[in-house]
């Protein structure tokens, strides 16, 4: 059996052609490559990111507002979430509370110290935290990639780097959560 490697190397992008090859440069030389193997990243206005991020963050709290049924959760959350992750944030967030008119369950937010799956906000201007948000933006396979990431000090629940990823397809404009990272030193 093959073992599959993870090995990355900084290359020059010198042009694409319309059936999945880039030309490159690397070591002085160049050469082609498939572009489904090749991140083309740029550089992202933070003030961008901080946007993005507030929305993202305000969805999540428009989908804990009140009673919700799981439908009326899913639509909410469809704004900046993708499906799988709107399936992972229900089950670890929402909490089963009654019935509505029409004996639909309906769901309210469990309230818990535990983050899990929510969506943090991040300390773009400094007032809790030593470091401004990273932002990270690549291109890979027609998509795009969105990364913010920063050191959290928080003395009660331990420090921490929370980083939240997003995606877009090229040709729609809402980014969504796919997944998020708490690292604890």
């Amino acid at each position: 059996m093959a073992q599959e490697t993870n090995i990355k190397w900084l290359v020059t992008l010198n042009s694409t052609t319309k059936n999945g090859w880039s030309k490159i440069k690397f070591k002085n030389k160049q050469g082609y490559v498939s572009s489904e193997f090749l991140r083309v990243y740029s550089s992202f206005s933070s003030s961008t990111a901080k946007k993005i991020t507030e929305k993202v963050y305000n969805i999540q709290f428009q989908a804990w507002e009140g009673f919700v049924t799981k439908k009326q959760y899913e639509t909410i959350m469809s704004k900046g979430y993708t499906k799988k992750y709107i399936e992972a944030h229900f089950h670890q967030n929402m909490l089963p509370y009654g019935t509505d008119k029409y004996g639909n369950q309906l769901y309210t937010v469990l309230e818990t110290s535990i983050w899990g799956t929510s969506v943090e906000l991040f300390d773009w201007n400094l007032e809790y935290n030593p470091k401004k948000p990273k932002v990270t933006y690549y291109q890979k396979n027609g998509k795009d990639y969105l990364s913010v990431s920063q050191y959290v000090l928080n003395e009660m629940d331990g420090y921490y780097t929370y980083t939240l990823y997003l995606s877009k397809d090229s040709k729609s404009s809402t980014w969504k959560v796919y997944n998020i990272n708490r690292k604890y030193d």
